[in-house]
């Protein structure tokens, strides 16, 4: 048997991928579980361009330069004409608006609502032919949560797609995204770049001063009990003044990211402490330059009543950044400064229950400015 050669191919059904496989070495299960978890991973692995690596590693674009560079997205050529366009063949389009519930007036797509309208009508007879599954638009103002809301969906529902970028400035997403496997068949999902609201505070600010006022954590009120006479800062960027009311005292809870600064103090004083005070200890704007590129400073007046003590009456909301909620037994007359062109509204209370404990008058700094504060005077010190 010794000088029998092995058999080789064309023996039988021995071929050469047969004696290839006879010459792999047998793997133990345990390194064949590593090699499989290695595989996953880089299945998994996108690669993405220096833009977004740069947003989602560090909250901030590559280039700002590049960036002013970007044309600012076309929602009614590219939207109402390509994708929701009626045709014979075309699919039934449903547009879903994500809307910071916070924010509601301020982020709501108004002006994109109305071409959505106008588009939807022409197509509405096409739609009703239509026997393929629908088309998903998501439709928002820039970083009301468009992309994270898909990501939740796509990891709730175990879902392997390409992670959409998410990062705290506004205009993360640049062009019209497909994404499928998310919902069932062959269902198309569209994201969008979000939507150019002009008077939103958020969209006056740099990409500093936006990190400061988002919201990325559950809100805490802090309230003021505040007399005729006094105004309230909220950063450098609205003022709150009480020029007169029936009762003594009214409540006045301002919702914010708690990394923006606030003040209470006179009235009479308050020209002062903005011109000496906003940009260092007033932030937002991160600096005294910012006040002038903001915008002119304008006074709108309020009228504010309420029935109860217990809970606040009516909210005054700054579109982009928050609102203050007032609450009161009576009438008052108020005055809200702020930039020209910034959107107020005036609704009912999102929220009826305020802080348990007063803040007093005087600074409200974030942590981080009193401790920049704190170093530029030992710095001037020694």
């Amino acid at each position: 048997m010794d000088r029998f050669a092995p058999a080789g191919v064309g023996y039988g059904n021995i071929t050469e991928d047969t004696l290839e496989k006879s010459k792999k070495m047998k793997v133990s299960k345990l390194e064949k579980k590593r090699l499989n978890r290695e595989a996953e991973r880089m299945d998994k692995e996108v690669t993405v361009c220096a833009r977004c690596h740069s947003l989602r590693n560090y909250g901030q674009v590559k280039s700002q330069v590049a960036e002013n560079l970007i044309p600012d997205f076309d929602f009614d050529r590219l939207i109402s004409t390509r994708l929701m366009k009626p045709t014979g063949k075309a699919d039934t389009t449903v547009v879903v608006m994500v809307v910071d519930c916070v924010d509601f007036d301020g982020s709501f797509p108004k002006r994109a609502s109305r071409s959505l309208f106008k588009a939807l009508a022409e197509g509405k007879d096409a739609s009703k032919n239509s026997s393929k599954l629908p088309k998903l638009v998501l439709v928002a103002a820039k970083n009301a949560g468009k992309s994270t809301l898909i990501n939740v969906f796509a990891k709730k529902e175990g879902v392997k797609v390409a992670k959409l970028t998410e990062a705290s400035i506004p205009g993360t997403t640049l062009g019209i995204l497909r994404i499928g496997g998310i919902f069932s068949a062959k269902a198309k999902l569209y994201d969008i770049p979000g939507l150019l609201h002009p008077y939103l505070m958020s969209v006056r600010l740099n990409q500093d001063e936006q990190k400061m006022i988002e919201i990325r954590k559950e809100l805490q009120p802090r309230t003021y009990r505040i007399k005729v006479g006094q105004a309230i800062h909220v950063g450098g960027l609205v003022q709150l003044d009480l020029d007169s009311s029936s009762v003594e005292t009214i409540f006045v809870t301002v919702w914010a990211s708690p990394s923006v600064s606030l003040h209470l103090g006179k009235v009479e004083n308050a020209d002062d402490i903005k011109e000496k005070h906003c940009g260092i200890r007033l932030q937002p704007p991160t600096g005294v330059e910012r006040t002038a590129e903001l915008g002119e400073w304008v006074k709108k007046n309020i009228k504010a009543s309420g029935v109860s003590w217990e809970v606040n009456s009516m909210d005054v909301a700054v579109a982009g950044l928050g609102w203050f909620s007032l609450g009161l037994k009576g009438e008052a007359s108020l005055s809200l400064w702020t930039y020209d062109g910034i959107q107020i509204t005036i609704r009912e209370p999102f929220v009826l229950d305020r802080s348990r404990s007063l803040e007093r008058p005087g600074f409200w700094p974030p942590k981080t400015i009193s401790q920049a504060i704190a170093k530029q005077n030992k710095d001037l010190s020694t």
